[in-house]
């Protein structure tokens, strides 16, 4: 019927097709257009496809290629087994490329696969999808990972009006300090919290949401150059890095600005910007917020010339200090700073975040990856990070191996061919 449907011939006589192995348990409707494409290549209704390209697809009745499951696996088995074209049902196409092995081919129906083999169209190849990023704009407290208890600690400060004018978020990289202060900033501006939140849906959150708030400043570490010499010259790539990547550290910071090589420092003309800003009238009659991350960054005169504004700041002005190392700062802002411990996150918390940002990870896998993170975020997405760049490497190497002993133990010289590929691809890269 689908080829019917297609417009092409279909031979009326018995047929058999061979599911070779028949050890291998074979199950599903994936098969539905190979088997049909084996049956038209051997009536020559369509060209012999080449024996590097596979194709995977449930077939309608009326020809057109339904997704299947398991799509993602198929294509780095295809990879491994050196094949250089995929062809799988378009919804299945972004998935496929995930693989980063064979060029993946979106197909909608049966007359356009035969047409492509036959030479009548030329397909595109199908970029490598990049995943949409989970919104992780959002600083509602209930987007922070873990840290109930800091939570519940901080939405009490401010529901019973005892809101210290400078408090010092300290712990680990990768726990959440930067996200817990932002959120609690949002929630002290928002007019409609409730207990344990903010509304998210107030122009006041939904400017914090951006980093856009006009109440909202920050102080970080700079390199000084011809990028600029002050926050303000830096701030739309540190937004930028706060919105995309909600735990980094210093090394990403450098990163984003371009001076890996060099240590940022928290300059004394920096101070002189901070006092500028918090004198300003505030927007409505809300606080003005300075966030000062990395504080231990200042050098000792921009340090000196923020204490008198840290005992004594102006009215409805809040303070909110992230730092990984207290014992940096000097003693005289510690004295005028109320801390707030975040602890490290427990290895369930990040187990079971990474099971929904990954969703191919198992649970044991995610288990382990969270008892080496050490209760940092961070640290559990960077062994992620590394564990899928590794698995490229062994997947090269286990089908460099396989080409090898199929030329000297079978005398498969199309093995030699593949090992030859290989070969220009390594000295191209």
């Amino acid at each position: 019927a689908a080829a019917k449907s297609s417009g092409l011939g279909f031979p009326v006589s018995r047929i058999t097709v061979n599911l070779a192995p028949a050890n291998l348990k074979k199950a599903g409707s994936h098969y539905d257009l190979p088997i049909l494409l084996s049956i038209l290549a051997a009536c020559g209704s369509v060209r012999r496809p080449r024996s590097t390209s596979a194709f995977i697809g449930e077939v309608s009745l009326d020809g057109q290629l339904r997704p299947v499951c398991g799509v993602l696996p198929m294509a780095i088995a295809a990879k491994r087994e050196g094949i250089q074209a995929l062809f799988v049902p378009a919804e299945n196409a972004a998935e496929a490329t995930l693989a980063r092995g064979p060029a993946v081919y979106g197909i909608r129906d049966v007359a356009q696969l035969v047409a492509a083999l036959n030479g009548e169209i030329t397909l595109e190849e199908e970029p490598i999808w990049v995943p949409e990023k989970t919104n992780h704009n959002l600083l509602d407290f209930k987007d922070v990972l873990g840290q109930e208890n800091v939570k519940r600690q901080l939405c009490q400060q401010v529901q019973e009006g005892r809101i210290a004018h400078a408090q010092l978020f300290t712990g680990i990289s990768g726990v959440g300090k930067l996200a817990l202060a932002l959120a609690y900033a949002q929630y002290v501006a928002c007019p409609n919290k409730t207990a344990n939140d903010s509304c998210g849906k107030c122009p006041s959150c939904l400017q914090y949401q951006k980093l856009q708030h006009p109440d909202l400043h920050f102080a970080f570490p700079i390199v000084k150059g011809d990028g600029g010499d002050v926050c303000d010259d830096f701030v739309d790539k540190f937004r930028s890095l706060v919105l995309e990547q909600k735990y980094f550290d210093l090394e990403d910071w450098y990163r984003a600005m371009g001076v890996e090589s060099k240590q940022g420092m928290i300059y004394e003309k920096e101070s002189s910007e901070i006092l500028r800003k918090l004198s300003l009238k505030s927007f409505g009659d809300g606080y003005k917020v300075m966030v000062i991350w990395q504080p231990e960054k200042m050098n000792a005169h921009c340090a000196n010339k923020l204490l008198k504004l840290l005992e004594e700041p102006p009215a409805k002005t809040l303070f909110l200090l992230v730092s990984e190392h207290p014992e940096q700062l000097l003693s005289t802002v510690l004295s005028r700073v109320q801390e707030i411990r975040v602890p490290r996150l427990s290895e369930a918390e990040i187990a079971e975040s990474l099971c929904g940002e990954y969703g191919w990870l198992g649970k044991d896998d995610a288990q382990n990856v969270a008892h080496m993170a050490n209760g940092s975020y961070l640290t559990a997405l960077r062994v992620m990070s590394e564990s899928e760049d590794n698995k490229g490497y062994f997947d090269d190497f286990v089908a460099l191996m396989r080409n090898a002993w199929l030329v000297g133990q079978k005398k498969d010289y199309s093995a030699l061919l593949k090992l030859r590929q290989w070969s220009n691809e390594m000295a191209d890269s």
